[in-house]
């Protein structure tokens, strides 16, 4: 145990182990004693700093005010002072949201973020209530055994707690060992009750990964939904059965998780300025790239084949022979694949005949999982790529109507994904809501495979949806969802583009879900304009796109990333992803007021909401 005056604070503190530097952040009533269960699973891989918070444990805990920025501030001190100039940071319930203020405040000391079973605070969060929940977070004097008890009723589930009552005792033990400072905790629950990160999430911008549990009825788990969905690229991951003390209700998985997180962020920095880059690292970053290519074509390959649905239909473990068999495929290269699949990660073996899948990934590779839908289209996107050098030279284009069947087939179902998100964002909007639901319409430009037009008539029974769409294998897509979900009277489909625009002021809303940048760049202000007339007084135009980067910064912020990789991919389709200050100058010549623009609404787009002048 060693003493640091940081930030005009005493912080109690221990390092322990070699390697990559880790910060713990423990919660709101418990101290760094909270982790040592899960030492061993860091210090052989990692430097491992615990510290007991201001206001906790064996520090001091000054009757002041405190936030969640100075708390966070105390962290950056502390790190600094133990020559950490960065680290991944993994921090549990109060301390996920000491962590969050830290990867915003102080976004280059922090290289990969875990956040576990907590909250970004504010109204958007999830709240939940009862006197369980309502002793636990009670700032009242309560003796050791009554609030352990509260805090037993609430962290674990009721299994858990019938299974291993001792669990009771030993909290009560830890409470008379180490009693709550009921000034220091109240200051700090005084604080986690102001937390609020949500509007700023979108400030965080190293790999970050979100854990909890399904059961937890201290922070709900949807909590950890919005935080996953509003930092950009976050993995995301739901334990069950497990309450608020996951880790301990399911330790494997949960080690397996962080552990093979912080694994595939080591000696990484949030950004390249906070690493040291040396020649053999930059080769190692080569290498990867050429290491992803391969495993991005084995996971569409296990697709296609069937590989993974029949490993999932034999329980999970299943040897290359029997496989070959089942599926009729060649032996030989059945089982390169699935040493290849291995050697990637994908798979693990199981003996020295069996193969199975590697953590995690047999959820990640369903049929219908976004992670291998997207597989298989940038397998198709690199069938464009031998012919960039000749594209290059003399400009000739391949649009996107001109790819193959099998290419529109998955990315419809790509962005079939979208729809919850899209409609979500049209409720928010102001009178949005009470417009469709009285019967008023809704126009979708580029309506793809029409999952977006049927969840809006899904779920506003009186409201009429148009699609405009012109390629034909969408449109007939679109033709084929409606008819089979009996929407005929108040769904439409017609096979043009935005160009052809030509209704009257009839519409409530018009929505544009990663359409615009692919619209004739010479026709997107005569498109805007249509879309200007046909709205009703009041009307909205709901913008969902990518946004071309404006500085050098922009490239290392990890908001743009998705648009700069796309443009990349479809600069030989003619379309032009736009700057955000361009799309703002073309809806304010167009007529449109932009009432709103978040790039967190839907992750890695912009979107803008404007409404109709006059």
């Amino acid at each position: 145990m060693q003493r640091a005056h940081v930030n005009g604070v005493e912080l109690v503190y221990e390092i322990h182990g070699t390697g990559d530097p880790l910060v713990l952040i423990h919660g709101a009533q418990s101290d760094r004693s909270i982790f040592a269960n899960l030492l061993p699973d860091f210090v052989d891989h990692f430097q491992v700093l615990l510290f007991d918070q201001r206001g906790s444990g064996q520090s001091e805990k000054p009757d002041i005010e405190y936030t969640m920025g100075m708390l966070a501030d105390d962290t950056a001190a502390l790190m600094d002072h133990v020559g950490f100039s960065s680290a991944h940071v993994y921090g549990v319930s109060m301390g996920g949201m000491i962590a969050q203020e830290l990867a915003i405040r102080h976004g280059a000391a922090v290289r990969s973020l875990i956040l576990g079973c907590t909250t970004p605070g504010g109204p958007q969060s999830v709240s939940l209530e009862g006197e369980a929940i309502q002793s636990s977070h009670s700032t009242a004097v309560l003796s050791a055994e009554e609030r352990s008890r509260a805090l037993a009723e609430t962290a674990f589930t009721q299994g858990y707690v019938a299974q291993r009552p001792e669990i009771i005792s030993a909290l009560i033990e830890a409470r008379k060992k180490q009693p709550l400072d009921p000034i220091g905790f109240a200051h700090r629950m005084k604080a986690a009750y102001r937390h609020n990160t949500f509007d700023r999430l979108s400030h965080i911008r190293c790999p970050t990964l979100v854990i909890t549990g399904k059961n937890d009825a201290l922070i709900a788990w949807e909590n950890s939904q919005l935080l996953a969905d509003h930092i950009a690229d976050a993995e995301l991951m739901v334990l069950e059965p497990a309450g608020h003390v996951f880790w301990m209700e399911q330790p494997a998985q949960a080690r397996d998780a962080i552990v093979t997180f912080l694994q595939q962020h080591e000696s990484e920095g949030a950004t390249m300025s906070n690493r040291e880059i040396t020649k053999n690292s930059q080769a190692r970053m080569i290498r990867s790239w050429m290491l992803g290519l391969h495993a991005t074509h084995i996971t569409d390959i296990g697709g296609r084949l069937g590989y993974f649905a029949e490993l999932r239909r034999r329980g999970g473990t299943v040897s290359a022979e029997a496989l070959a068999e089942t599926l009729e495929l060649d032996p030989w290269r059945t089982k390169v694949w699935c040493q290849a699949a291995g050697a990637v990660g994908i798979l693990q073996a199981d003996g020295d005949t069996q193969f199975a899948f590697a953590p995690f990934m047999d959820a990640l590779l369903g049929d219908e999982a976004p992670e291998l839908l997207t597989a298989h289209v940038l397998a198709s996107l690199a069938r464009d790529f031998p012919a960039y050098p000749d594209a290059f030279r003399t400009g000739t284009l391949k649009t996107f109507h001109d790819h193959d069947e099998d290419f529109f087939r998955h990315q419809g179902k790509v962005s079939a994904l979208r729809p919850p998100v899209v409609v979500a964002a049209a409720r928010k909007l102001p009178g949005m809501e009470e417009r469709l639901g009285a019967g008023g319409r809704v126009m979708d430009i580029g309506s793809g495979s029409g999952t977006v037009l049927v969840r809006f008539a899904e779920e506003f029974e009186n409201c009429q949806v148009t699609g405009l769409e012109p390629l034909p294998y969408f449109a007939e897509a679109s033709r084929k969802l409606i008819q089979a979900k009996g929407l005929g009277d108040r769904v439409d489909v017609r096979s043009v583009g935005g160009e052809a625009l030509s209704l009257e002021p009839e519409c409530d809303l018009i929505t544009m879900v990663q359409v615009f940048h692919e619209l004739p760049d010479t026709k997107k202000i005569d498109i805007l304009r249509g879309c200007q007339r046909s709205l009703k007084p009041g009307g909205i135009l709901l913008m969902v796109d990518r946004c071309a980067p404006e500085t050098g910064a922009d490239l290392h912020d990890r908001r743009f990333t998705m648009s700069i990789l796309e443009q990349w991919f479809e600069v030989t389709w003619g379309n032009i992803v736009n700057t955000r200050s361009e799309i703002l100058a073309m809806l304010n010549d167009t007529g449109f007021t932009v009432t709103q623009e978040n790039p967190d609404i839907v992750p890695t787009y912009w979107t803008f909401v404007a409404e109709k002048q006059g």
